[in-house]
């Protein structure tokens, strides 16, 4: 009976320690990792501004009320990054899940968080978002965050805002932060990002008449162009106001002094003769000028 008593208090005793153990077990959170991360540069040569740069990614466990979800994004030391400036960045929250296609809001931003505002804080090589009062964004939603020429929100950054340093295949942004998620980009940094191109282009030259009223005719019929009986007084106009044909020139080229048109006529200085009175003409451009007379 006693040996009975014993073992039930031992088993109390191990079942209250287990118990308790259980309750007071620490907890440990882990950082979700961030996804579809990309970081697009202005420029990737070495030892000059990048001009513009955007780092996107979706954030797992998005970003909570009360602005203490800060981002922060670490630039490995090759970076050389400028004193902050509210024009020189763009903070844009994303509607979807899917960075290539969200639609992105812009956010305002400041040097310091308010209610309306992000803040923005560059030191040394880390740039830190801190979210206004009131942001939130739904987990696993995309952001980015945008910097130098391509800002727009508060005006056009600096293109120094992040300069390259020396050629690297290593060159890293890290992305952490109390909003609770992680991450690296890889960037490399490299001797030229540009080529030259020179190239010999052989000339090319299009020409084509055209008949009509409107201006806007392309046609493949013999140039015969019916002026119908035109007087030295006639007050009409060739054209869509008042039906009386006109010849068009089509001409296209690729050359640097462009091109030269000469018209000729076999008429000498008769121009256009009529078919059927070839006393009535319209005289060419060198014939004689007089009142009252019609010229090409």
């Amino acid at each position: 009976m006693k040996m009975e008593k014993l073992f039930s208090r031992v088993l109390s005793a191990f079942t209250m320690i287990a118990l308790l153990s259980v309750l007071v077990a620490p907890s440990f959170a882990t950082a979700a990792t961030i996804t579809s991360a990309k970081a697009t540069l202005g420029r990737l040569k070495a030892s000059i501004a990048n001009e513009y740069g955007t780092i996107q990614f979706a954030t797992p466990t998005g970003i909570q009320t009360g602005g203490a979800d800060t981002i922060t994004f670490t630039f490995s030391s090759d970076f050389v990054l400028a004193a902050e400036a509210a024009a020189n960045f763009d903070v844009e929250l994303g509607d979807s899940a899917t960075c290539s296609s969200a639609t992105y809001t812009d956010k305002t931003v400041a040097l310091a968080p308010s209610s309306t505002e992000w803040g923005v804080d560059v030191t040394g090589q880390v740039i830190t978002l801190s979210p206004d009062t009131d942001e939130t964004l739904t987990a696993g939603y995309c952001m980015r965050l945008v910097w130098g020429t391509a800002t727009n929100t508060g005006g056009t950054g600096s293109t120094s805002t992040i300069a390259n340093g020396a050629a690297d295949d290593n060159d890293t942004i890290a992305v952490a932060g109390a909003f609770g998620d992680t991450g690296t980009i890889t960037v490399d940094i490299i001797d030229d990002d540009q080529v030259g191109v020179t190239a010999t282009v052989n000339q090319s030259i299009t020409f084509d008449l055209d008949v009509g009223t409107a201006g806007t005719e392309n046609t493949g019929t013999p140039y015969n162009v019916a002026l119908g009986t035109i007087t030295t007084t006639d007050t009409r106009v060739s054209g869509a106001t008042d039906s009386v044909n006109r010849v068009m020139m089509d001409l296209n080229t690729n050359a640097t002094g462009g091109a030269t048109v000469t018209v000729r006529n076999t008429n000498g200085a008769n121009g256009l003769v009529s078919t059927a009175v070839p006393a009535d003409n319209i005289g060419s451009a060198d014939g004689a000028i007089a009142d009252g007379r019609l010229r090409l």
